[in-house]
């Protein structure tokens, strides 16, 4: 599974990766643990000035602590660098999987129909904004992001 992630961050480069989202990830694993930006820092081989820049988003941690979170922290990689949630996952099952693919397929389709031109990476981070809901909460929180692509659109054709 590391390998897999680890080329489709090669792939995707850690500029495709959504830096407040991940430095949120980062930190949500460190307060699991219960332990400073310090220790935190040590556990995983790098400074605590390096921990605060990838808390921070100032930038990105390397691909290489991926391995070393799951190993140390037994978090899964997949959900480090795509969620979904601030909620470490030990595993990233199926069904998380199929709802973000739901929920990507729906974004999608709605952004066509109401004209809304979007990248894959803009219909990503609209995606992760739903996905930070639970899933009882994902039908008022896909309202808001269909309103504000509906009057997104409307506004660019005026």
């Amino acid at each position: 599974m590391v390998r897999i992630i680890v080329k489709m961050a090669k792939k995707h480069s850690t500029a495709g990766i959504d830096g407040p989202e991940l430095g949120a990830r980062i930190r949500a694993i460190r307060e699991m643990a219960g332990l400073s930006q310090e220790k935190f820092a040590a556990a995983l081989g790098f400074t605590r000035r390096q921990v605060v820049a990838w808390e921070t988003a100032a930038n990105g941690p390397p691909i290489s602590i991926l391995p070393t979170i799951r190993r140390v922290f037994d978090v899964d990689p997949e959900w480090v660098v795509m969620g979904p949630g601030l909620k470490p996952m030990r595993k990233v099952g199926q069904e998380e999987q199929d709802r973000r693919r739901r929920i990507e397929a729906e974004v999608s389709l709605f952004a066509q129909e109401v004209g809304a031109d979007l990248s894959g990476r803009q219909i990503s981070k609209l995606v992760n904004v739903i996905l930070k809901k639970d899933a009882e909460e994902e039908p008022d929180m896909k309202a808001i992001v269909f309103d504000v692509l509906r009057t997104l659109a409307r506004d660019a054709g005026a």
